[in-house]
């Protein structure tokens, strides 16, 4: 089966009803939570490619306030932000900022935008951020269970949560400033890209759940109103013509099959990414969801070995893991 052929003019769509993810692979059983359908890369390296395309008048965005990560947020985030660049527009839709709770992170990957379309009936949420750490140990007092691990210094917190009735004083320090940090960048963000000032945002805040009019009157959204309305409006935006049917609409994920994805791209030929996502754990075979140490750094040697190799990327989405994993890979970055 060929690529799909893409029309002389279009708009491009992306769908987010899933969390988009580092890899793609399917749900099963034991990891029902999978992220489905193109990687963050893909949609990253289509975007900067439609930037560019002549055909590419506009970018509309269907969010149902799937999860995703907050590295994966700023990357698309940043990537909207050059395809605007172009002088195309990139609008995006939701029914709410609030069905699942606080939408600070859909928000946020909306703020990006240069229309924020919503339902009429829906709301918005955008609450600040907290973290939250269970504590086991009362628990396991009662059944007379005594965990015990290698504790490394005192900010390594990870099995506090068995050791520990309540935080220590190290770790909440870290926690706090973790905290700090992320609230930091993203009300920011948000306040420099809807053009309103941080005491403005505040407000908002604080209140926590807003309606859909309330959200409209204070510029935390553009335009309460349907899909299809979106949609139209678009279309007449680059035409001049209510109710016309042009140009097509394309799926990111068929751009991407017919342009990236096929032979005709070859400008990064020189360049070998890696992927290291994951739990690093050793092993020289690939494994679904997991970072193999050995195979990922066989992988970096035989691309600093390619004469026709000039960059490697190694790009990054583990919590951790395997010490000696980590390290045999760390040394074959520095044998590249």
């Amino acid at each position: 089966m060929g690529t799909p052929s893409l029309p002389d003019k279009m708009i491009l769509v992306l769908n987010i009803t899933d969390p988009i993810g580092e890899t793609e692979h399917a749900r099963t059983l034991t990891d029902p939570l999978a992220s489905a359908g193109v990687t963050i890369g893909d949609v990253i390296e289509t975007l900067d490619r439609a930037r560019t395309d002549d055909r590419v008048k506009g970018l509309l965005l269907s969010l149902d306030n799937a999860g995703m990560e907050l590295a994966h947020i700023q990357e698309l985030r940043a990537a909207v932000k050059r395809f605007r660049t172009s002088g195309k527009f990139a609008h995006i839709y939701t029914a709410s900022f609030a069905d699942l709770g606080s939408g600070i992170g859909a928000y946020y990957l909306a703020s990006s935008f240069d229309e924020i379309w919503m339902q009429p009936v829906g709301m918005v949420s955008i609450t600040g951020l907290s973290l939250e750490m269970p504590f086991a140990k009362d628990a396991l007092d009662k059944f007379g269970v005594n965990p015990q691990f290698l504790h490394r210094e005192e900010y390594k917190s990870a099995m506090e949560s068995f050791t520990n009735s309540h935080m220590s004083a190290p770790n909440r320090e870290s926690m706090q400033s973790i905290l700090d940090d992320l609230s930091g960048q993203i009300f920011t963000d948000i306040a420099a890209d809807r053009k309103i000032t941080s005491l403005k945002l505040q407000p908002f805040i604080d209140r926590g759940l807003l309606t859909g009019d309330d959200a409209l009157k204070g510029g935390i959204i553009d335009n309460l109103d349907y899909a299809d309305v979106l949609l139209d409006k678009s279309r007449e935006q680059i035409t001049g013509e209510k109710n016309s049917k042009e140009p097509a609409i394309v799926l990111v994920e068929d751009y991407y099959a017919s342009t990236i994805g096929s032979k005709e791209h070859s400008d990064d030929a020189d360049v070998a990414l890696v992927r290291i996502a994951g739990e690093i754990i050793p092993g020289a075979e690939p494994k679904p969801g997991y970072a193999t140490g050995d195979y990922i750094a066989h992988a970096i040697m035989d691309a600093a070995n390619d004469k026709t190799i000039k960059v490697i990327v190694a790009r990054v989405d583990s919590p951790g893991g395997s010490p000696s994993a980590s390290e045999t890979i760390r040394r074959s970055l520095v044998y590249a």
